[in-house]
């Protein structure tokens, strides 16, 4: 079976290179083209490297209490505890999201974290199973006590996830935005 993925990428990867490709017009829309192309590119070549979709968690991404979108204070997030599934899109804002009392028992539990043009605080537990994997595009994501990261991928594994079946797993992808993920004792510092 084809992943739906592919398919949307691919459609997005060459929206973004037409409009790339007609650049005519003065030199102000060019730039924004470039930038709305190589996004599109960006995200398209994204959505292509996703894993399929569990269809039965696609209303997680629309859920209306989990979007932030321009808010002039700082939101903060705690995800249902019983939840294997959440996704958090923050825009041009800023938000705190604290996994700390996360314990995967029986399955893992997937977080997908969305930064544009924002700062997203991560608060994980140091000592639970957490996996992180982290998309960065004009941004930058960091682990605490480490030097963030501007561009490309973050990876990181927690000692507890490589010695129990199941797991944290956090997806962040960050476009002009920010991610950091801290632990709980950065908070006091």
């Amino acid at each position: 079976m084809i992943n739906p993925f592919v398919i949307i990428g691919g459609v997005l990867i060459l929206l973004g290179v037409a409009i790339v490709g007609r650049m005519t017009f003065k030199f102000f829309l060019f730039v924004l083209k470039i930038l709305f192309g190589l996004a599109l590119i960006y995200f398209g070549y994204l959505i292509t490297q996703s894993p399929a979709p569990d269809y039965s968690q696609l209303t997680q991404w629309f859920k209306k209490e989990n979007i932030v979108f321009y808010s002039n204070s700082k939101t903060s997030f705690t995800p249902d505890p019983s939840s294997t599934f959440e996704v958090f899109s923050i825009a041009m804002s800023t938000a705190e999201i604290d996994l700390t009392k996360l314990i995967p028992q029986t399955a893992n539990i997937r977080i997908t974290v969305n930064s544009l043009f924002s700062d997203t605080t991560v608060i994980v537990n140091p000592n639970s199973p957490v996996i992180i994997h982290s998309n960065i595009f004009k941004g930058s994501a960091g682990l605490s006590g480490a030097d963030p990261l501007t561009s490309g991928e973050l990876n990181f594994k927690t000692q507890a996830a490589s010695q129990s079946k199941t797991h944290i797993q956090i997806e962040g992808n960050a476009l002009f935005g920010k991610i950091n993920f801290i632990t709980p004792a950065d908070l006091k510092k």
